[in-house]
């Protein structure tokens, strides 16, 4: 016996038209606007600000022995201070911070030392003389 398919109930779907044109369905989102080629493109900031050095807050001492000294520089702006303080370290000084309270402001003074003599003082202060626009204070002994 041969089994003949059942007939089906849907008409046979109509052929289109040669000229037709097929539009694609909607998509949920609209598309990109494409940038001006002018347009500057900024890196995503990152999640860590850069990293700075950690200052000193005070100069180690020694007991029982004087220790010499000089600020190199002072400023009421703690970034101009760190710049400064991460140069003087750079060239291998000893140098740290000391924050001071004047009238309503606070200052940072870039100090360097301490040193075992005034000659080793002299010889550091000598060093940032010769920078572009340095002029260090005296030696102090504490």
């Amino acid at each position: 016996a041969v089994r003949v398919p059942a007939a089906t109930t849907q008409p046979p779907a109509k052929p289109e038209p040669e000229s037709a044109v097929r539009v694609p369905a909607a998509t949920t989102q609209p598309p990109a606007k494409p940038e001006p080629e002018s347009a500057v493109r900024v890196p995503a900031a990152t999640t860590q600000p850069p990293a700075k050095p950690e200052p000193e807050k005070s100069a180690p001492v020694r007991e029982g022995k004087s220790r010499f000294f000089f600020k190199a520089a002072s400023f009421n702006n703690t970034t101009y201070a760190n710049t400064a303080l991460t140069q003087y370290l750079q060239l291998g000084l000893p140098a740290y911070l000391e924050q001071n309270r004047l009238q309503d402001k606070t200052m940072h003074r870039v100090l360097i030392g301490p040193f075992e003599n005034q000659e080793q003082a002299e010889t550091a202060r000598e060093q940032i003389r010769k920078l572009p626009n340095q002029s260090p204070g005296e030696i102090l002994k504490r």
